[in-house]
């Protein structure tokens, strides 16, 4: 199949832009013609193009929250009574990202020609999840797909949330790093050398913290390309390793008893996994499909192994909150869950899960970042005091022969 991109014009007069997938150029004519398209551009995409375009994506980024616009518009849509072909070709309209626009056109185009609206989704992975189709399978089955579709909006609105509190968070300590990197870099680039100079010109005797920054300037001078490749040994060395999945298991178990990143990462993996858990269990999927589909959108595998072993417990007959107090999961979680289960409304325990641990992550993040900054502040206020004290003592000292 060759991959063709397009540029058309509908009855209507709007224009769209767009990729399909045809045997020939006729056969990709005739695609677009049938549905009543007028054909602008139709040309054969390079294979340099196809790859930025498949891998690197480059200037067809779609963000969460551009994705959570689109669910809400259209839940909204069907909601109030708008039939699907109508209510996309509407919201395609009223976006804004026209990479956003073309896939929407490409998903109404796939349902016009008899494809279910999950099928269509499903085409375009790295845009929308396997939680999220699988939602919208079982929303088709049991026609409740405005409100589901409303629901996963309402979802996305709160990571979009949450990303931003996490980014502003870190924006400080991030400044602190980048402004004392910037600083050191400066002194070793411009200023210390010219002051190791001039000391080693005078011939006196150099205090200790001087000479340790001697041979660090010199160091850096003389062993930066051996440096360098050490810094790129390292890091491929570190990419190797973390291919071996026993290897990046210890690391994510490791990294989960870490005293307070550890405790971060829990928290938000928990929020995370009561949250998709919960948009699945409302959707209709029985809870071993759940539970599956949940797992897999879990990044820690140390993680991930408890979920897989709570599946194969759930299969022998324990219940869900039995099956996690086994795995040595957070006992609050544990016991939420149990409750979910005994008054029946586990989905909506989970709702309220997820609400708390996203509320005691931003808390924990916060706390982290309060202790973080100070750290970092007395840190590198630190390495830039040795500096200057290194570099001041010799000029003392020889001011105080002088005298």
């Amino acid at each position: 199949m060759n991959h063709y991109n397009y540029k058309i014009r509908t009855e209507n007069g709007t224009l769209y832009e767009g990729y399909l997938q045809a045997d020939n150029r006729y056969a990709a004519t005739e695609v677009l013609r049938n549905k009543g398209y007028y054909i602008i551009q139709l040309n054969e995409e390079n294979r340099i193009n196809l790859f930025i375009r498949q891998h690197l994506e480059i200037g067809n980024i779609i963000s969460i929250r551009q994705r959570a616009i689109f669910t809400h518009q259209l839940g909204t849509l069907l909601k109030a009574g708008m039939q699907l072909i109508p209510a996309l070709k509407l919201v395609s309209k009223q976006t804004k990202n026209k990479h956003l626009a073309s896939i929407i056109e490409t998903i109404h185009s796939d349902i016009e020609e008899s494809m279910p609206f999950s099928e269509a989704l499903a085409k375009h992975k790295k845009l929308f999840s396997q939680v999220y189709v699988a939602v919208i399978k079982s929303a088709e089955k049991s026609g409740k797909l405005p409100e589901t579709l409303l629901r996963l909006a309402s979802q996305m609105k709160r990571q979009v949330e949450i990303r931003a509190k996490v980014k502003s968070a870190l924006t400080y300590p991030a400044f602190l790093l980048f402004a004392s990197i910037v600083i050191i870099a400066i002194l070793f680039t411009f200023i210390v050398p010219k002051f190791i100079k001039m000391f080693i010109k005078s011939g006196q005797r150099l205090p200790l913290p001087t000479q340790i920054l001697v041979h660090i300037n010199n160091g850096i001078h003389d062993y930066w390309f051996i440096m360098l490749l050490g810094m790129l040994g390292l890091t491929i060395m570190t990419v190797v390793s973390l291919r071996q999945k026993n290897i990046r298991y210890s690391l994510h178990k490791t990294l989960l008893r870490f005293p307070l990143t550890g405790s971060i990462q829990t928290k938000s993996i928990i929020a995370q996994f009561s949250r998709t858990l919960a948009a699945l269990l409302d959707g209709g999927v029985d809870i071993i499909s759940s539970l599956k589909i949940t797992g897999g959108t879990i990044t820690n595998l140390a993680f991930k192994t408890k979920i897989l072993k709570v599946e194969e417990a759930i299969l022998k007959g324990n219940s869900v909150s039995k099956a996690l107090s086994q795995q040595n999961v957070d006992m609050t979680f544990v016991n939420m869950i149990a409750v979910g289960e005994q008054t029946g409304m586990l989905p909506e325990m989970l709702n309220e899960i997820s609400d708390i641990y996203d509320h005691e992550t931003e808390n924990a993040i916060q706390a982290f970042t309060n202790l973080l900054g100070p750290a970092m502040i007395f840190i590198m206020g630190g390495l830039v005091g040795f500096i200057v004290m290194a570099v001041l003592l010799p000029i003392f000292q020889s001011s105080s022969v002088i005298k």
